[in-house]
């Protein structure tokens, strides 16, 4: 035989209306605080970004996009780069001495810069000089110095060894990872980078934790390879985040060489 409740145990209105009304609170607070900043990269109270949420809602959001213009049937082409000097498509090679005063004495005005020397120019130079003091015919038959002797081997800051990695990811359908390189400002590293065949979407940035920069896109899109020379604009982190939009696993690999000093896989 069932029993009616007695009223005495029932909750009264006063107490659900209240109950409703924390709930409501509640999903309000982690719709603003976790949700929007981590799908949307939308972060209104700023504690998506000290959480790292919004980065995440950022890329996302990105990614969205491009799946959606894929989806229509439009051609995802790759975005211009920025100028931030981080992708340079050609080689540049000087030699370059750097004088410094080792006696920690004022610098004289030609000292402390850095000069691009030639052998042409060097050969030039000395002539010059030869023919203001009036001693053609020195300048006539003295050999030219090398180059190395002009400036001494201990003010010369020389160039440290150029490091070579190697990585290689796999990515399951609709997986994403993210490789970051290491670099001060104005260190370079040669890099490419490319896929066992189906084209993958990528975004490359940087952030720094010193200079409180979160994110920092250079260059995104969907292609299969991809190569060229990162010059960092700031100290920090510098890389790439792949997407694989396949419905089959992928694998990415990565080849680097230059003045990183480390290099890891974030996500």
């Amino acid at each position: 035989m069932q029993h009616a409740p007695n009223p005495v145990d029932l909750p009264s209105s006063a107490k659900l209306i209240k109950s409703t009304i924390v709930a409501a609170v509640v999903a309000a607070i982690l719709l603003v605080v976790t949700i929007l900043p981590a799908e949307y990269g939308i972060d209104p109270t700023g504690v998506g970004k000290v959480l790292g949420l919004t980065k995440m809602g950022e890329i996302k959001t990105s990614l969205a996009q491009e799946a959606a213009a894929q989806g229509t049937g439009e051609p995802a082409t790759i975005l211009p780069v920025q100028p931030i000097q981080d992708v340079v498509p050609k080689q540049v090679e000087t030699v370059t001495a750097l004088r410094k005063d080792g006696a920690g004495s004022a610098l004289s005005p030609n000292e402390g810069r850095e000069i691009n020397l030639t052998l042409e120019e060097v050969k030039t130079s000395l002539v010059q000089e030869a023919v203001a003091q009036g001693s053609n015919e020195s300048a006539a038959t003295q050999p030219v110095q090398p180059v190395q002797n002009i400036v001494p081997k201990k003010q010369v800051e020389t160039v440290n060894a150029l490091r070579k990695d190697s990585l290689e990811l796999t990515l399951l359908p609709n997986e994403g990872k993210e490789i970051k390189l290491t670099l001060n400002k104005g260190e370079r590293a040669r890099y490419v980078w490319y896929t066992d065949g189906a084209a993958a979407n990528f975004d490359g940035h940087s952030d720094s934790v010193k200079h409180k920069i979160d994110y920092k896109s250079w260059q995104k899109g969907r292609s299969e390879r991809e190569e060229g020379e990162l010059v960092a604009e700031f100290d920090g982190k510098h890389g790439w985040f792949w997407r694989n939009r396949t419905s089959k696993s992928m694998k990415i690999t990565l080849e680097v060489e230059g003045e990183h000093s480390d290099i890891d896989e974030v996500i």
